[in-house]
């Protein structure tokens, strides 16, 4: 008997373990700086002025792109580890600047991933508590 409450204590103690690894993955997912940039970021669009490349390894590349905004300021973004550029000079792109940071406009963190994880979270937190409960019962 006793072996099989120790199983029951182990197992939600798994499941607990499982759900706090859920949330921190939410967590970090919504928080890289990308994403953030891409939330809360003024939308501007700009042509590629200048080009630079830098290589990384095998095959790999760093592309810094200087982009100019119509309001004469200019923004530098770095994309890498990309074995060819996704950007051409003179191309017409959509950025975000955030607080002196930019990123190319992206789409923004699905909302049905984070609806998804939400309630695979409530899932596991629920699985959780009923393997708790039936633990004290015996």
């Amino acid at each position: 008997m006793d072996n099989h409450t120790t199983q029951r204590g182990c197992s939600s103690v798994a499941v607990l373990i499982v759900a706090i690894a859920l949330l921190i993955g939410n967590v970090l997912f919504h928080t890289q700086e990308s994403y953030l940039i891409n939330y809360l970021g003024q939308s501007r669009e700009g042509n590629i002025v200048a080009l630079d490349s830098t290589h990384t390894g095998y095959g790999k590349y760093r592309f810094e792109y200087t982009i100019k905004l119509p309001n004469a300021e200019s923004v530098k973004i770095t994309e890498g580890n990309f074995k060819k550029k996704t950007h051409e000079l003179g191309q017409h792109v959509e950025v975000k600047v955030y607080k002196g940071k930019s990123e190319f406009q992206i789409q923004a963190p699905n909302i049905y991933i984070t609806l998804f994880l939400a309630g695979l979270l409530a899932f596991f937190i629920k699985a959780y508590f009923a393997l708790k409960k039936t633990d004290s019962i015996e």
